[in-house]
């Protein structure tokens, strides 16, 4: 198993686990302030990395706080989606995003594609399409929560692509760390202009919440080792695999069941990620 591949598995099976509790914890709250509190619990656990942040690199602050001030809106937007639809579903469709990454890459980074990539884009596309519909025997609609994660994947893909560049200039420490206050910072501003200022702490799932804060840290400042140490696209793409992953935690773990047309898009996502792997 390469280097390149272990180090985009890892953030791959760390998220996997950490959107299983986000997931349960947002059920019971508002998603703007499950938001708020997803980001603020991650940020005493720096603390423990500080150790093993990088040297040598010259940190430009107002880049990383206003990467996260964007996503602060496209990631509320995916808390909402979670809130009101089946873990299972989302995250395979929210995987879509790699599209959006892979192709601001070859753009602007100037890295590989060929025409395997073009057919495993293709593939996957085809696989998201067929998670998020919600097929009867006379009807078919989209499922609940389908149109928002929709939104939040556009906005995701540029994200990440983002991302890629600010951890190769500030390094992955202040990239996380950075993003993370903006995002915190942000949905609390929103919480009091909404009035929720004064309840933000009432009813809380402590354990959920820090749990799948922790988590994210940890996969997230993994996620900016590797777009430093390898390309952008290449990490994205097998990050989509978080799609099987999180179709198996939920089946065991929160009893969310999949028609068999869904398990089989699902499989198309993965062969697509198979096929735009090959450099």
């Amino acid at each position: 198993m390469s280097q390149a591949l272990i180090f985009a598995l890892l953030p791959t099976l760390i998220f996997s686990a950490m959107w299983l509790f986000a997931s349960k914890a947002t059920k019971s709250t508002s998603a703007l302030k499950s938001l708020f509190l997803f980001q603020l619990l991650g940020l005493p656990v720096f603390i423990f990395l500080i150790p093993f942040m990088p040297h040598g690199v010259t940190l430009h602050a107002m880049p990383l706080l206003l990467i996260g001030l964007f996503y602060s809106f496209v990631f509320l937007l995916y808390f909402y989606a979670i809130k009101i639809g089946n873990l299972s579903i989302i995250v395979p469709i929210s995987e879509a995003s790699v599209v959006i990454t892979v192709v601001l890459s070859v753009l602007f980074l100037h890295e590989s594609f060929g025409l395997l990539k073009a057919i495993g884009t293709a593939v996957l596309l085809v696989g998201v399409i067929g998670v998020g519909l919600h097929i009867q025997k006379r009807s078919a609609g989209i499922l609940q929560g389908v149109p928002q994660v929709l939104l939040s994947t556009l906005g995701t893909g540029v994200y990440f692509f983002l991302v890629g560049i600010a951890a190769r200039e500030n390094g992955w420490f202040w990239t996380a760390l950075f993003i993370r206050i903006a995002i915190a910072a942000t949905a609390y501003v929103l919480l009091l202009i909404r009035g929720q200022g004064s309840n933000i702490f009432k009813n809380v799932p402590w354990k959920l919440f820090i749990v799948a804060s922790i988590l994210d840290v940890i996969g997230f400042s993994l996620y900016n080792y590797a777009v430093i140490s390898f390309e952008v696209s290449y990490v994205s793409l097998i990050m989509t695999s978080q799609a099987l992953f999180i179709a198996i935690l939920s089946y065991y773990f929160l009893k969310e069941k999949l028609r068999l047309y869904q398990v089989a898009a699902i499989f198309l996502i993965i062969a697509g990620l198979i096929a735009l792997q090959f450099h």
